[in-house]
């Protein structure tokens, strides 16, 4: 299986009102569609953020509304961080927000402001503090890690938590629209944390020397993706095979780690080879590729069209051949074992838009047993029109590992 992370887009302007699926000269994905079946799956359910989290755990085969850990919880196992038992992990993203306007509160401009670490650390101890003069010892924060522009929290379990939007969907409007509203005691400590945590940075110095140098503020707070680690049924029990799950991205691979399965890290050079490995002593192979995402973040077409032409010639080509060649096809050689081979993404993220979006997904399935007498590509538009729905899309996993299989041989 492989996740183009981030591979579905709208049609642009720059790229002459295709998409940059549309636009990759053909190659392997091209001769896996003309032999195999194109659908569409919804991984994002309603009322959840699109993300690797949410969209990676539909693809695996499991609902992400049933037992979700949590974005920051996920986080912290992809920093090899570990909270105790009775915490739970939250992410703080710092946001940079514009001047007030006609009378109106600013908008946020970024959701993952630019600074250097000892700004972020001295920023992020401030917010600390300011929550420490609100709230009683034993509720306090505890910081496991930070970066330029987060951190990660531990912070005792006090039941279920907010669901609070991820901080990309609030450029563009002002931050206190998505607070979410309530009149619980959890409702109100967030608002108390953000309000506290606005007031602490519009006053601190790191501030004022931006101002200085003529760089954004950073001068808001964002609290969110809230969660610990439960226990959930590995992916060998519930589908009765072995998987490896290999990723450019530490937080993908943390969700196959999570499931139980063997997983490792490795840079893009190494993908091919390290599938074409695990192949001899897994079942199933799952890489997770977020070069398309990367591209679509900073709003770069052609290089979405060239980093998802590199995925089909270095990484699918090499592999599909390797399929090709040590399991054959049973349908022409019934002696041998046959393999299958899923593209599809976890979430769209468009260019423009430059964040992920809830729309539904392509879907490439080839392999044993699969075939179409319709002959689509691999884009959207295809997709949008083939008959092949997969909504829920944690019901993909089950379909790509034995839809079609028992028919053919109860023959």
């Amino acid at each position: 299986m492989f996740i183009l992370a981030g591979a579905p887009d709208d049609p642009l302007d720059a790229l002459d009102g295709g998409t940059p699926l549309e636009r990759i000269a053909p190659g392997a994905i091209a001769a896996l569609a003309g032999a195999g079946r194109i659908g569409i799956a919804s991984t994002t359910p309603d009322a959840m953020d699109p993300g690797p989290d949410t969209g990676t755990l539909s693809l695996l085969g499991y609902d992400p509304r049933d037992g979700h850990p949590g974005r920051a919880a996920l986080e912290a196992l992809a920093a090899g961080l570990a909270p105790e038992p009775q915490e739970r992990v939250a992410r703080l993203s710092l946001l940079s927000v514009g001047p007030a306007e006609r009378g109106r509160p600013g908008a946020v401009l970024s959701a993952a402001p630019a600074t250097s670490p000892e700004e972020a650390a001295a920023l992020i101890d401030a917010i600390l503090a300011s929550w420490r003069d609100l709230e009683p010892k034993p509720s306090w924060s505890r910081l496991l890690e930070h970066g330029s522009s987060w951190a990660l929290l531990a912070e005792p379990d006090g039941g279920p938590p907010l669901a609070v939007t991820a901080p990309w969907f609030l450029v563009g409007a002002p931050w206190r629209q998505h607070v979410p509203r309530g009149r619980t005691s959890e409702h109100k400590r967030l608002s108390r944390r953000l309000e506290a945590a606005a007031l602490a940075l519009s006053e601190h110095p790191v501030n004022a020397a931006r101002a200085e140098e003529g760089l954004p503020p950073i001068n808001a707070a964002w609290l969110w993706g809230w969660g610990r680690l439960g226990s959930v049924q590995p992916f060998d029990e519930r589908f009765g095979i072995g998987a490896a799950f290999l990723s450019t991205s530490p937080l993908p691979a943390a969700i196959g780690a999570w499931l139980g399965m063997e997983n490792h890290v490795l840079p893009f050079e190494a993908l091919a080879h390290e599938a074409i490995a695990c192949l001899r002593t897994c079942n199933l192979v799952i890489v997770h590729v977020s070069e398309p995402h990367e591209c679509a973040v900073h709003g770069d077409a052609p290089g979405k069209v060239a980093a998802l032409e590199k995925i089909d010639r270095e990484l699918i080509a090499p592999v599909y051949a390797s399929l090709s060649q040590e399991y054959g096809d049973p349908e022409s050689h019934p002696g041998l074992p046959g393999w299958r081979l899923l593209v599809t993404s976890d979430h769209a993220t468009p260019c423009d838009l430059r964040r992920p979006d809830p729309g539904m997904v392509p879907v490439l399935l080839a392999g044993a047993w699969v075939r179409s007498l319709v002959q689509r590509g691999f884009t959207e538009a295809a997709a949008q029109e083939s008959d092949l729905v997969i909504d829920p899309g944690h019901t993909l996993m089950e379909f790509f590992l034995r839809g079609g299989l028992a028919k053919v041989r109860g023959r």
